[in-house]
């Protein structure tokens, strides 16, 4: 939050332990996604794929019986902070990890950020961290891009 205002023009997001959801994101790939993102607003590493049945939280029915220990559902959290209506299919990256261009972050405010960050903090249950991972292509506008 504290560099919204000093952005490079691209930004690499990295889990903490990057090796945990990719077999080995090179430095070409990195690479590839800084191009991407140059290019397209965006790296091109996103996709719809759910992990099949025991992430059904995030399929269509996502208003729907909330996992174990879950403040809320995924999209109960996406419709508060993120967009009005929760999107068909759900475009995601695998462990958050992804590059987009500092004008994609900023066509949303800092203080949604911060709405998003507040909350976070409030739970102790990792789910609504995996609500972000879910989200970041709207989180950063990837949906609202001109070249589609």
């Amino acid at each position: 939050m504290e560099n919204y205002d000093n952005l490079d023009d691209v930004t690499v997001f990295m889990q903490g332990h990057p090796f945990d959801h990719r077999v080995r994101p090179d430095l070409v790939a990195l690479s590839d996604w800084m191009l991407d993102a140059m290019r397209f607003g965006h790296s091109l590493n996103w996709g719809t794929d759910c992990h099949g049945a025991q992430y059904d939280w995030c399929l269509p029915e996502v208003g729907g019986v909330k996992l174990e220990g879950e403040p809320v559902t995924l999209g109960e959290w996406f419709t508060e902070f993120v967009e009005p209506e929760f999107p068909r299919p759900l475009i995601w990256t695998n462990g958050a990890q992804f590059a987009v261009r500092k004008d994609m972050i900023r066509r949303r405010p800092l203080e949604s950020y911060k709405k998003m960050l507040q909350n976070l903090s409030q739970h102790v249950n990792p789910i609504v961290g995996h609500y972000c991972e879910r989200s970041w292509f709207y989180i950063t506008n990837l949906h609202k891009r001109e070249n589609l």
